[in-house]
């Protein structure tokens, strides 16, 4: 009841235009709440956001905890000579081991896989002792969906070959491969609180780990691999890997947490959306790590892949033999000094194009694995995350965006404007989410705000174009046949239908006009002149009664009937009425004066208006309808038209007429008639002109000998 009294105070069109917003709306609203079920949600909204990286990114700076040595282009070619043809000996990473061990950095972790057993010599024993010997080194092993390991994501180091002695080619198929015995239990992350779902990640079929004699004496090892997006680009960093019920740490989840003392790992679940590793160690320190439904964690990628700390490893080559040789005596000389390694994270990667460890990014196409390890350690050492706006204001803001573009598009008259008002806030819409994603570290959603604004600008477009200009179109139409251009365009702009009304009480103005003796001059005209000068004089009458914004009723043959003040209601009703009766004598003279060139007699018409309280509306049968007026007064306006010519006048009006146009025309009484169905007599007057009009004086005495001879009468 309340939303009906609400909508009773709108026009017709509007109360249709906000039904029809609302239930736009609506529909767009639950249209949102499964937008994460359309195909092209993640795809449109992943661009948006690469977008954002590769053209606003923000300014923040890399952990300086963070360091790669990097096997570059220009690396290899000067240490060919040394080390030979790719892949080096297994002793080249021993001295490499033992040089960065000097500075006392929190880890050394290498994205290399040494799968393959060196059988030239005994540098997988350097390696491992050289690894224990400094303690904090955690080598490379690889999962994988695919039973045939193709080393995407890593770097080979001759062909894999570690699990030789556990399987063979017949064994190697679509089959899951276990782990060694104790495999698990020696190297993979313990829970001490909650426990991530296997299902939300990959099924992992089969791995690669370091040579046995590596294996066997390695105190670390994390999974080096890495996952893509369907489009083949890599935006994300796994913290941890479900293979054969245990659970191994990625390179960041181990880098991070080998600076803490006896970390304990715990999975938090707040929510379906918020999902959580949180790393607690014996002295109070803390570390979270945000991860999205994949268990993985969004990468925040930084302006620059040269913002994280990179050495070439010739450079770090040539310092361990500098200091070894005792070439210089100030390690701040050397290029890469190990004492600036302290407490720091190194990764041990490579960048060179033919060791196939480059990767297609938001920022980068030839982006190297190993930066996206760092860039995950430096995110999580620093916190800095892409934080998504919370789901509530984000559903507001989506909402608010379909509400502002129907009410622009339904609302406003300029069509200009209807376009524009969504556009603008839109265009506005995306700057501040382009300004909060690199000022504050803000994920506000694009696509979807965008495509709802569009798909809600499209339908009410749609609506006014093929349901309400349709509308309007036929209402023109059928407003054409009986009303002026004006007051058509004045029903429509407010939304009455004058074909719907059923009928009311009005009081109007009804004019009726006829031919004097018509039947005699049919007969002296053949049938085509005779319906041209009809058509003729009906054309100019109804142009006369369109200018002074009536409502042309019916013809009746060649009689006339109009009215006025409906459909659109004027309280000058009876003045237009009577000027349209002068103005419809004064046409019929300029087309007798035509007529006559022709040879045709002069015409003579009667005008009667009656004004009244009448019943307007539509009326008929259910096959055809007609807008018209019923009544006395309707009645008394057609019979003061007939007495004209008993008269000997062209324009009679009657009593409530003369009253309502008495300050604008001086009218004369004429007699009184009697009228069927009415008790008193009804007094008729003849308009003579204006008051202000030349001859209102002359007029003014007429009016006053008539009335007292009317009065004697």
């Amino acid at each position: 009841m309340l939303i009906g009294n609400l909508l009773s105070k709108f026009s017709i069109p509007n109360r249709r235009r906000i039904q029809r917003a609302t239930l736009g709306c609506f529909g767009l609203i639950f249209l949102s709440l499964f937008w994460k079920w359309i195909p092209l949600n993640d795809t449109l909204e992943q661009f948006s956001l690469d977008y954002r990286y590769s053209h606003f990114n923000r300014e923040t700076h890399a952990s300086d905890q963070v360091l790669l040595i990097d096997i570059d282009e220009s690396s290899m070619k000067l240490l060919g000579p040394h080390f030979g043809r790719w892949p080096w000996s297994r002793k080249v990473y021993k001295q490499l081991i033992e040089f960065l061990a000097q500075g006392d950095p929190a880890g050394i972790y290498f994205d290399l896989l040494f799968t393959e057993a060196s059988s030239s010599d005994d540098g997988d024993q350097q390696v491992a002792d050289a690894s224990v010997q400094a303690g904090m080194v955690s080598h490379a092993m690889l999962v994988s969906s695919q039973s045939s390991v193709e080393l995407g994501s890593s770097i080979k180091q001759g062909e894999i070959n570690s699990k030789q002695s556990l399987l063979n080619d017949k064994q190697r198929g679509s089959e899951f491969v276990p782990l060694p015995q104790g495999i698990g239990g020696k190297f993979g992350v313990h829970w001490t609180r909650g426990l991530p779902p296997s299902g939300r990640q990959e099924f992992y079929r089969d791995f690669n780990l370091p040579a046995e004699t590596i294996l066997a004496k390695i105190p670390h090892l994390h999974v080096v691999t890495s996952e893509k997006d369907s489009d083949g680009l890599y935006r994300r960093a796994p913290m941890f890997f479900h293979y054969d019920q245990a659970w191994f740490p990625s390179l960041a989840l181990k880098a991070v947490s080998a600076r803490m003392k006896n970390p304990k790992y715990s999975f938090l679940e707040n929510s379906s959306t918020q999902l959580a590793v949180q790393i607690d160690d014996d002295l109070n320190s803390h570390l979270s790590i945000p991860l999205d439904q994949k268990l993985m964690l969004p990468l925040h990628f930084y302006r620059s892949d040269r913002d994280i700390e990179i050495v070439p490893i010739a450079a770090a080559f040539s310092s361990a033999t500098k200091l070894q040789s005792g070439e210089v005596s100030d390690l701040s000389q050397l290029q890469l000094n190990p004492l600036t390694l302290k407490n720091k994270i190194v990764i041990i990667g490579a960048s060179a194009a033919g060791l196939y460890d480059l990767k297609a990014t938001p920022v980068s196409s030839s982006y190297p694995g190993s930066l996206l390890h760092a860039t995950a350690i430096s995110n999580i050492l620093t916190q800095d995350f892409l934080s998504p706006i919370s789901a509530n204001l984000q559903a507001l803001l989506n909402v608010f965006t379909i509400f502002l573009t129907y009410a622009s598009v339904f609302f406003i008259g300029s069509i200009i404007i209807k376009v524009l008002l969504p556009l603008f806030w839109m265009t506005g819409y995306v700057a501040f989410a382009f300004y909060l994603f690199q000022k504050q570290n803000v994920a506000l959603e694009v696509a979807k705000p965008l495509l709802l604004g569009a798909l809600a600008t499209f339908d009410g477009l749609a609506y006014l174009v093929f349901v309400e200009a349709k509308d309007i179109r036929k209402l023109k139409e059928a407003l054409s046949k009986y009303l002026s251009p004006s007051v058509s365009e004045q029903i429509i702009a407010s939304g009455q239908d004058p074909r719907a009304e059923v009928g009311q009480y009005r009081e109007l103005s009804v004019l009726f006009s006829d031919i004097r003796g018509f039947t005699s001059l049919s007969e002296k005209l053949n049938p085509q002149d005779l319906v041209s000068l009809l058509n003729e004089y009906l054309g100019c009458m109804t142009d006369v009664i369109f200018g002074e914004m009536g409502t042309l009723d019916k013809f009746i043959g060649d009689a006339i009937m109009a009215f006025w003040g409906a459909p659109i209601a004027s309280a000058d009703h009876a003045v237009r009425s009577l000027r349209c009766a002068i103005k419809m004598k004064a046409a019929l003279g300029q087309l007798n004066l035509k007529w006559s060139s022709q040879g045709i007699h002069n015409l003579n018409i009667g005008i009667g208006i009656n004004t009244g309280d009448v019943i307007v509306g539509n009326i008929g049968s259910e096959k055809r309808l007609d807008y018209t007026v019923i009544g006395d007064n309707v009645n008394l306006a057609s019979r003061l038209e007939s007495i004209t010519k008993q008269y000997g006048l062209m324009i009679i009006v009657g009593e409530r007429t003369e009253e309502l146009v008495r300050g604008s025309y001086i009218c004369r009484p004429i007699d009184f008639v009697a009228v069927k169905g009415k008790e008193h007599c009804v007094k008729i007057y003849e308009p003579l002109g204006e008051v202000s009009g030349p001859n209102a004086s002359i007029h003014w005495e007429l009016v006053g000998r008539f009335s007292d001879a009317l009065g004697d009468y």
